[in-house]
C-alpha cells in the first residue's frame, strides 16, 4: 500500500494533473477529512457532485488502487497530524504558536488518559493507602522524581509517614527494612528500563503492598498489587515528555483525592459531605452558652 507522509500536501502538488471532477472530489476530501474516511462511494461523489467513477478515478490518480485503500492511507495520515504533525514546532514559529503546540498536545493527552484510566483498579488502590501508616515513594527514573516528590507532599499533608527514595541502593535498602503497615508507591515513566525490571524483581520477593504508576506493562501486572498504568505518548512525538509527566500527575492527582475524600472501602468513614468549619472563639470571646 502506499505511504504517504501528507496526504493535503499530496493532493495540493497532484491537483494541476486532476481532471475538473475529480478536483472537486479534492476539495471535499480537503474540507472535511473525517467525512471522507468514513464516507462511501456515492456519499462522497454526491457531496463533490460527481458520479462515482470520478471518485475513483481521483483516488488512482493519486496513485491509489481505489478508495478502501486511499481512506485507510488517509485514517493513518490524520492520526499522525493529530498526535505529531499538528503539534510540530519549528525554529521561526513564535511562543505564541508555541504555546498554542503544546497546549494543543496536552489537550490530546488529557482525552486520552480520560479512556485510558483503569478505574477499576483506584479502589484497591486506596485500600492499600488506607491500611498504611507510611508510604515510601520511589521514583524510577529521572523524568519521574518531579511527580514523585509532588506525591509525598500530597501525601505528608494528608496525614501520611511519606518518604522518597530516589536512588537504586536506597530503595533496596527501604523495601529490607520497612516495618509493617509500610506501602510503595512506584512512579516511572518507562516501563520498558532495567531499573524497572529490577525493582519489579524485588517486589515478587518482598510481597509488600505497592501501587505502581507506569505505562501498560504485564510484568507490573502481575509483581504490583495494584497498577494504575496508561498508555505513554511515542517518543517521536515533541512534546511526549510533558504529556508523559501530566499523565502520571493525573493519576496522582485521583489517588490523593480519592484518599481525602475517604472513597476507601477500608476507611473508618466513606465520602463525607463538606462543610464550613466554624472559626475558632477569639482570645477573651466567650463560648456561646458558656456562664
Amino acid at each position: 500500500m502506499t505511504v504517504v507522509v501528507d496526504i493535503a500536501e499530496l493532493i495540493k502538488t497532484s491537483r494541476t494533473l486532476l481532471r475538473d471532477s475529480e478536483q472537486r472530489v479534492a476539495d471535499v476530501i480537503l474540507k472535511d477529512q473525517s467525512f471522507a474516511i468514513s464516507a462511501t462511494t456515492t456519499e462522497l461523489s454526491r457531496r463533490a457532485n460527481v458520479s462515482a467513477t470520478s471518485v475513483t478515478r481521483f483516488c488512482r490518480a493519486l496513485g491509489f488502487s481505489g478508495l478502501r485503500e486511499f481512506k485507510i492511507c488517509l485514517a493513518q495520515n490524520l492520526a499522525v497530524n493529530t498526535h505529531f504533525m499538528a503539534n510540530a514546532v519549528r525554529r521561526n514559529d513564535s511562543f505564541s504558536e508555541l504555546a498554542h503546540s503544546i497546549t494543543d498536545a496536552l489537550s490530546a493527552a488529557l482525552q486520552e488518559i480520560n479512556s485510558e484510566l483503569p478505574i477499576d483498579a483506584f479502589s484497591q488502590a486506596l485500600d492499600i493507602l488506607a491500611d498504611a501508616r507510611h508510604v515510601c515513594v520511589f521514583p524510577v527514573d529521572q523524568v519521574s522524581q518531579g511527580i514523585a516528590l509532588d506525591a509525598q507532599i500530597r501525601l505528608l499533608r494528608l496525614g501520611f509517614q511519606a518518604s522518597i527514595h530516589p536512588s537504586e541502593e536506597e530503595q533496596r535498602m527501604v523495601v529490607a527494612a520497612a516495618r509493617d503497615r509500610t506501602a510503595l508507591l512506584i512512579i516511572a515513566a518507562d516501563a520498558a528500563t532495567p531499573e524497572f525490571a529490577d525493582l519489579l524483581d524485588l517486589l515478587a520477593d518482598d510481597k509488600r503492598p505497592s501501587v505502581v504508576i507506569a505505562p501498560q506493562s504485564a510484568h507490573a501486572r502481575r509483581v504490583a498489587s495494584v497498577l494504575l498504568s496508561f498508555r505513554a505518548p511515542a517518543h517521536s512525538e515533541i512534546f511526549s515528555q510533558t504529556a508523559l509527566r501530566y499523565k502520571q500527575a493525573i493519576v496522582v492527582d485521583l489517588l490523593c483525592t480519592g484518599h481525602a475524600l475517604n472513597l476507601s472501602d477500608r476507611a473508618d468513614e466513606r465520602r463525607r459531605p463538606v462543610t464550613p468549619n466554624p472559626a475558632p472563639p477569639m482570645k477573651g470571646q466567650r463560648m456561646s452558652g458558656a456562664e
